[in-house]
């Protein structure tokens, strides 16, 4: 039986990869003949017409824009439907890391311009997050750190994240010899199409070991875009300013 139902996925896929997506498995017929071990299958299959995608609904949403989760789809109007696309328009969603679940269906039936409306579920997740950490050291005395994290700062699932620490405290009993580490991180996706991101970060260190004193401050800008699955280009402008006696 399970290679049986098998071949009846791969078939409705392979209809489905055609651009028709409502194919279907719609009888089936198994007779066994004990005599001969054999079955003889028959599967009756209802393709469907080859169609393009209609409108995109989105349910769930609540502090994350509507239109923003639709044009994250990349579900382009009128262009012929593609299995594949509905996985990746899935896994983008996926990836913006504000939803906790995705379901992306096609509805039952063709629209009266003779494309397929496509459902899209969502269940938002917390957008705040934070934390804090501690470590001991016999040399280095008592190191605190902490971060902070917004994956929907502006309601499009723009990302920041702020953290920094503090370390030698009880190494040192100076202030200013003991070792801070600040820095924040932004990204905003779908900058100029749903596989691109805006990316910019900015850290600074004060670091004070037994062998130099060191004051350092980065940024960096720069910009993503997924051609595929696997391959992805990128590139950034970083300016980066040391001072070290």
């Amino acid at each position: 039986s399970d290679n049986i139902l098998k071949a009846e996925t791969l078939i409705v896929r392979a209809l489905k990869e055609g651009g028709r997506p409502l194919a279907q498995i719609t009888g089936r017929e198994v007779i066994a003949d004990h005599a001969t071990t054999t079955l003889d299958v028959t599967l009756i299959v209802a393709a469907g017409p080859v169609a393009g995608y209609g409108e995109v609904r989105v349910e769930g949403t609540e502090t994350v824009d509507r239109a923003f989760t639709e044009y994250m789809t990349g579900l382009e109007r009128g262009k012929t439907y593609s299995p594949e696309e509905i996985d990746e328009a899935r896994e983008r969603l996926v990836n913006l890391g504000v939803f906790s679940s995705v379901t992306v269906t096609e509805a039952e039936a063709l629209s009266s311009e003779g494309q397929i409306p496509i459902n899209v579920e969502v269940s938002e997740r917390k957008h705040r997050y934070y934390g804090v950490g501690a470590t001991v050291s016999n040399t280095e005395g008592i190191g605190l750190e902490g971060y902070w994290g917004h994956r929907n700062l502006f309601g499009r699932a723009e990302k920041l994240r702020i953290e920094g620490s503090v370390s030698r405290i009880g190494d040192t009993t100076q202030l200013g010899k003991l070792n801070y580490s600040a820095g924040a991180m932004f990204e905003k996706p779908g900058v100029i199409g749903p596989d691109s991101k805006f990316f910019a970060n900015l850290k600074a260190v004060s670091e004070h070991p037994q062998a130099y004193d060191r004051f350092s401050i980065k940024g960096g800008v720069g910009l993503s875009y997924e051609l595929t699955r696997t391959q992805t280009v990128s590139a950034e402008l970083a300016l980066d300013y040391s001072d070290i006696k």
